[in-house]
């Protein structure tokens, strides 16, 4: 175990700091870790845009010929480098090393993206070309649509590793993954205002359509609490207004689409009517004046912590890279560089030899 895994290990971000790590990540990243990386980046372009080329292409082109054997031959280079991986030092120790079990969180992130790369990645252009050859139904190829687009974006995501060993960008990756993090914790606590005063809703809702029906012989029976009634503006039968619509109404309330024929079917009922109209400027005003501003507050207070500690931050997402290229097999660079530490190490105690 290096001292680098330590750090990594007990996630003390703080001693990257230190000007002798400093310096062990500069020396590394200058001895090997800098033309893997740049390797790593352009197999992972050229598979991206292979993909993209084959997926749009037309079957037998020479761009969708190209396109497929550049994505299939990254794709191949990418999985014999896992399997180098892994064979190095064995499937279960391989499990329960750093590379898989992270202590950041994106970094878990990160692998299950590459499983789920490597394992949809050959899919679509397969399924594409079964299609064209008549080996599929072209129903199919309508069926993997929606996977393509989505690989699409989840690549694009996958790329943010690469872009964020770079100083300037580095911290803002944290920065957004933070953000995130505040976002889940903020929809935890909101969700409880988003369903009460849906819940209220309900309530008058329901009032108003039992109301109805039983002024009205013809109306509708009330209905049950996933959805609620609302009378006709002529006084027949009532709609069901669901649940849902009703947490939709209050979701697009906060992008400022309000629509205040919402509350027609409580128009027979001024005291409801009221009531709902109240509701929604407490609803409205809780929501946008005091969670927003909190969740804006929130995402300050997070910046700025970030910024504070964007140099470790950058380190830190640079040794993570580092680790898990010393964690390839047979990656070029490595034994130069340990080699290479051994010597200055040799060198040292000759002269401190001398010295005595």
């Amino acid at each position: 175990t290096t001292v680098e895994q330590l750090i990594v290990r007990h996630n003390r971000r703080e001693l990257l700091n230190a000007p002798v790590m400093r310096a062990i990540i500069d020396w590394k990243w200058t001895v090997f870790a800098s033309a893997i990386y740049q390797r790593r980046v352009a197999q992972y372009l050229a598979m991206v845009g292979g993909l993209l080329g084959a997926v749009v292409g037309d079957v037998g082109s020479p761009m969708s010929c190209v396109s497929m054997a550049v994505c299939g031959g990254c794709w191949v280079g990418f999985v014999l480098q896992a399997a180098r991986e892994v064979s190095s030092v064995g499937l279960a120790r391989y499990l329960r090393s750093s590379r898989v079990v992270a202590e950041w969180r994106v970094r878990n992130l990160l692998n299950c993206l590459d499983a789920v790369h490597l394992s949809l990645v050959p899919l679509v252009p397969l399924v594409k070309l079964a299609v064209a050859t008549g080996h599929l139904d072209a129903s199919a190829q309508s069926a993997v649509a929606p996977i393509a687009s989505l690989l699409q974006i989840t690549l694009s995501l996958r790329a943010l590793q690469y872009v964020a060993l770079y100083r300037s960008l580095g911290p803002l990756l944290v920065t957004i993954v933070e953000m995130f993090s505040d976002i889940f914790s903020f929809v935890g606590f909101y969700v409880f205002i988003l369903l009460g005063f849906a819940n209220g809703f309900l309530v008058l809702f329901s009032t108003a359509g039992a109301a109805t029906a039983a002024a009205a012989p013809v109306a509708a029976a009330a209905s049950s609490f996933a959805s609620v009634a609302a009378s006709a503006s002529g006084g027949g039968a009532s709609a069901p207004v669901p649940y849902g619509t009703i947490v939709e109404e209050e979701l697009l309330w906060l992008l400022g689409d309000i629509d205040f024929a919402f509350f027609d079917p409580l128009s027979t009922s001024p005291a409801l009517h009221t009531t709902a109209i109240a509701f929604f400027w407490a609803y409205t005003s809780l929501s946008v004046f005091i969670m927003l501003n909190l969740l804006i507050a929130i995402f300050n207070s997070t910046y700025e912590r970030v910024e504070v500690e964007s140099e470790a931050e950058w380190l830190w997402l640079r040794l993570e890279a580092m680790l898990d290229f010393e964690a390839s097999a047979g990656a070029p660079g490595i034994e130069m560089y340990y080699s290479e530490l051994r010597e200055r190490n040799q060198r040292r105690a000759i002269r401190e030899t001398m010295v005595e």
